[in-house]
């Protein structure tokens, strides 16, 4: 049988993304299971997140077995896995190549680098200069985590962010990182040349939200 479909959300907050995709998965026309993943930086994140999926998946909790889907069924939802990190570095080595669908709503707000990483609420949007300093991080271990030929990864960005210049980082991305690097993004080597594949970067949609214009990056293998 094949194995579950693999989603990480890195910088799950409120955890309401993730909740939702679970909610659908439940009615999708798949057959194979959702294994969904979540990481934050705040601890109290983890958990509001892991209370919004109890709430609103509550069969697969075991809190509801008057459900349409008998509770002797074999569910298409496991629990919901979160771990309290610094982006998805714990994961790097479990999941190398496993991951089928990468979500991140980074904080992508242009600060004073001083303020990127902070302990209170403001690491929710602070992103460094040009709102780059946690997305640039995140580039090398979503390559590193996403599913070879297939995987794909959903990233948030505004247009201060300068997509055409993080599109050709992705593009150009080919190192490893290690589960022990720096909160600065240290790799530890080249990728072999066999696995030198290229992530492209487009707009999958835009969107203006009073003073910001959103866009959905899709990243996807060439």
């Amino acid at each position: 049988d094949a194995g579950p479909f693999v989603v990480l959300e890195i910088g799950c907050g409120s955890g309401a993304v993730s909740t939702f995709l679970r909610q659908q998965w439940r009615s999708a026309p798949r057959k194979e299971a959702l294994h969904s993943i979540i990481t934050d930086v705040n601890q109290r994140a983890i958990e509001v997140a892991l209370s919004t999926d109890k709430a609103n998946n509550p069969l697969e909790n075991g809190e509801n077995d008057d459900n349409e889907i008998s509770k002797d069924a074999p569910t298409k939802l496991s629990p919901m896995e979160a771990i309290h990190c610094d982006l998805a570095t714990p994961l790097l080595s479990r999941f190398q190549g496993q991951i089928d669908v990468v979500l991140f709503n980074p904080p992508y707000v242009p600060t004073e680098d001083d303020e990127v990483g902070c302990s209170d609420i403001s690491a929710a949007w602070a992103g460094g200069t040009d709102g780059r300093r946690v997305i640039d991080r995140a580039v090398p271990q979503i390559r590193q985590l996403l599913r070879p030929d297939t995987g794909v990864a959903y990233l948030v960005t505004v247009d201060d962010n300068r997509p055409p210049e993080l599109a050709n980082l992705f593009q150009n991305s080919n190192r490893v990182v290690s589960e022990t690097d720096t909160a600065e993004g240290e790799t530890i080597g080249q990728l072999e040349p066999s696995k030198q594949r290229q992530l492209l970067m487009e707009p999958l949609l835009r969107r203006r939200s009073r003073n910001e214009a959103l866009s959905i990056q899709k990243i996807r293998w060439s």
